[in-house]
């Protein structure tokens, strides 16, 4: 173990990984990470080291870390399993520091919204820099009058396929304004959001756009949807 200068903190563990004692300032990572004092080992890290020594009976030493509300923490562990076969192990804090955890970018957050608009989405249209339809790819079974009709007339706005209740008197519709824009689709009894990705640099949209239709409801169990009205033939 560290010599005993160096230890800021100990603890102890048992045969199911379960922390039984602990100083601070590990104690109180354990609550924060939502553990209990005795209980399992919260924090993931520690846990994954405290399991490999005890399994493998071997002494064991390296850096952690953990995510602790507002805070990244990191510490140098050494952990030494018990010599009994059924005993935990021993753990010995030689280094601590905590530093303010870092707020994602705009871009991070963009990004993030993106993977998931794209992972829900039930229709996927790609676009022209005109927002002209190129190719549409729907698994709804409410869009799938909408997804015939977007595939029978490409080259076609798809803004002329449904109806957006809060964008009626914004014209021209820029994509900006469009992306995030609430959506009603005849023949869907649910409410859809637009998601416009744009492509193309230096000017977003200058090679075209994706367009994501994210539902804002899961598609009720058969024969319970409400009746809609089919989809009318755009001008």
């Amino acid at each position: 173990m560290a010599a005993a200068g160096a230890v800021l903190a100990r603890a102890r563990t048992d045969a199911s990984d379960r922390l039984i004692e602990a100083d601070e300032p590990l104690a109180g990572l354990q609550r924060r990470c939502g553990g209990d004092l005795p209980g399992v080992v919260a924090i993931p890290q520690l846990l994954e080291a405290v399991r490999k020594a005890r399994t493998s009976g071997l002494r064991l030493a390296r850096t952690i870390e953990a995510l602790d509300g507002e805070e990244t923490v990191r510490a140098w562990v050494e952990i030494a399993p018990d010599d009994r076969p059924d005993g935990g192990c021993g753990i010995a804090i030689g280094a601590w520091s905590a530093r303010a955890r870092q707020q994602p970018s705009e871009e991070d957050v963009a990004q993030r919204r993106l993977t998931i608009d794209r992972a829900l989405a039930e229709l996927t249209v790609r676009l022209d820099p005109q927002q002209r339809m190129l190719t549409v790819d729907s698994s709804a079974p409410d869009l799938s009058p909408l997804a015939r009709q977007m595939r029978a007339q490409p080259g076609t706005h798809w803004t002329e396929f449904v109806t957006l209740p809060d964008l009626a008197h914004a014209q021209p519709l820029h994509w900006r304004l469009l992306d995030g824009a609430r959506c009603i689709v005849a023949g869907s009894a649910r409410g859809w959001t637009v998601t416009l990705v744009p492509f193309g640099v230096p000017e977003p949209g200058s090679a075209g756009f994706e367009l994501l239709l994210v539902a804002d409801a899961p598609l009720p169990a058969q024969g319970t949807a409400p009746a809609a009205p089919e989809l009318a033939t755009p001008s």
